[in-house]
């Protein structure tokens, strides 16, 4: 009698499920059958359309988006099986969703990332983001990136003395670039030395690595979504690395902790030692009630935003000047009038120089965004322009689909730093140009990043001159959690005289 209670109970339970999914599926697809966009089949969508890996994917979805601004318009609409996903194509219909301060909430992508990073600011919504949001923004004022940029420069020399021993051979220099940020990304927001360049066998180093792999081979994966496959397959490893992941954060940020209690910690704005990003959320904790989980929340989402973004930032504009030595010269010429001939460290003032090595990152983003997506959910009907998306529906924003609108970037595929002059820039929907996103919940840390990648790439001018026989295109760009290049970035150093 119990036992049969129970399945009726959980019998109702799931009908009731089924009911409300059905009834929300059938209003989705009322509403965006007539959405432009491929042709899909029941019940796999346009899954099987996408080929077998993120290159081929990234590939199909631009041709899809260039048929569909061909046509005239600027959104499509693709199904992931039964789930629809619809796509703004420019900067106009991008901007009703990024200037929303009501529709904030992440993509169901996102939820792999949950177990590691919690609700910190890259995964929390509504009110609880908004109060991050509040007490973060000043731990990235401008008076704050002085220390960090010390730090910045400190790694980078290191780098740089690792590839002086790869001198005039090709090689994969991303891996050694990536290490370089993690190192980076590791001082300044927990103040403690991973030192992965010399370390790469780090435990830590290797979780960091596989967890993202994971997460790229769980979004890929049509099979591992079924939550039977996933636990007998991938549970037992995806658990493993947050036992590394967290357990490190969470020592650190306890031993921090002690030494502030103590008073071991001392810090001078002068010439002492800088304030990590943990610090200063040690010190905001008892003002705003932070517990020692939503401190390990925020520091580990710095950590997994801060150093993956900006390594494929700076791997694919070594790529792009590899690639174009016109370009690569004009950098390097503004990169000497600044330096000259001196091994000096490079200053926050420096960085606010060198228009034009700006305008080489940027015109980089614009083609090898680094990264490529991120996702909403509407939680209510929604307009962008005539089109009423329904509540509930996905909305992916690709950088790397607007960003390559032949319409308004002609020669797309060309690379162009002159783009990114201000009169040409002015010409431009301000939404048509987007590498940090935009509106409310754009990027916080896109000046740290600015800054990394600028100080990481004209540290590497200044000593080296990079070459490959290989064209720009040949490396493509896989969208995953960041823009994967196909081949890595493979490149030949040369010392500078």
């Amino acid at each position: 009698m119990i036992l049969t209670l129970i399945f009726t109970v959980i019998l109702l339970y799931y009908l009731q499920h089924a009911f409300f999914y059905a009834k929300n599926a059938y209003r989705q697809y009322t509403y965006l059958r007539n959405f432009p966009g491929p042709p899909a089949k029941f019940p796999t969508g346009n899954v099987l359309d996408f080929g077998t890996n993120s290159f081929e994917s990234t590939t199909v979805l631009l041709r899809w988006a260039d048929e569909a601004r061909a046509q005239g318009h600027n959104i499509m609409r693709v199904w992931i099986g039964l789930r629809p996903v619809v796509l703004p194509l420019n900067g106009e219909a991008l901007k009703p969703i990024l200037d929303s301060a009501t529709e904030l909430t992440k993509g169901e992508d996102y939820n792999f990332f949950i177990s590691w990073l919690g609700l910190g600011l890259l995964l929390s919504t509504n009110e609880k983001w908004k109060s991050r949001r509040r007490m973060l923004t000043p731990t990235f004022h401008f008076a704050m990136l002085d220390g960090y940029v010390e730090k910045m420069d400190r790694h980078t020399q290191i780098l740089l003395d690792i590839l002086d021993g790869k001198v005039g051979k090709e090689l994969d220099i991303y891996p050694f670039v990536k290490r370089c940020a993690l190192d980076i990304i590791c001082d300044t927001a927990m103040g403690t030395e991973l030192d992965s360049q010399h370390d790469p066998d780090n435990p830590y180093v290797f979780a960091v690595g596989d967890f993202n792999e994971l997460a790229r081979d769980y979004m890929l994966t049509w099979y591992y979504w079924l939550a039977p496959v996933w636990f007998f397959t991938q549970r037992t490893r995806k658990m493993r690395l947050l036992d590394t992941l967290t357990t490190f954060t969470k020592k650190v940020i306890a031993d921090r902790i002690e030494q502030h209690r103590t008073g071991e910690l001392k810090f001078d704005d002068t010439n002492g030692k800088r304030k990590a990003f943990l610090d200063m959320l040690i010190e905001m904790k008892e003002a705003n009630a932070l517990t020692d989980e939503d401190i390990r929340e925020e520091v580990d989402t710095f950590m997994f935003e801060g150093h993956d973004t900006t390594s494929s930032g700076i791997g694919w504009t070594l790529w792009c000047l590899a690639t174009n030595p016109a370009a690569q010269e004009k950098a390097c010429d503004e990169v000497h009038a600044v330096f000259g001939d001196s091994d000096r460290s490079i200053a926050v003032e420096d960085l606010k120089g060198m228009p034009y090595l700006e305008k080489v990152i940027k015109e980089t983003l614009r083609i090898f965004p680094a990264v490529p997506q991120i996702q909403r959910k509407v939680q209510n009907d929604f307009k962008i322009g005539e089109c009423t998306v329904p509540g509930g529906t996905d909305l992916m924003l690709a950088p790397y689909l607007v960003h390559r609108n032949e319409q308004v970037y002609p020669d797309r595929w060309s690379f162009d730093p002159e783009r990114f002059n201000a009169d040409l820039a002015s010409t431009r929907h301000a939404y048509d140009y987007v590498p940090f996103s935009a509106g409310p919940r754009n990027c916080i840390g896109q000046r740290f990043a600015m800054y990394e990648e600028k100080l990481v790439v004209a540290w590497i001018l200044r000593r080296f001159s990079l070459h490959t026989d290989r064209p720009m295109l040949s490396n493509m760009g896989g969208a995953e959690t960041v823009l994967r290049p196909s081949l890595g970035v493979p490149v030949t150093l040369r010392r500078r005289q």
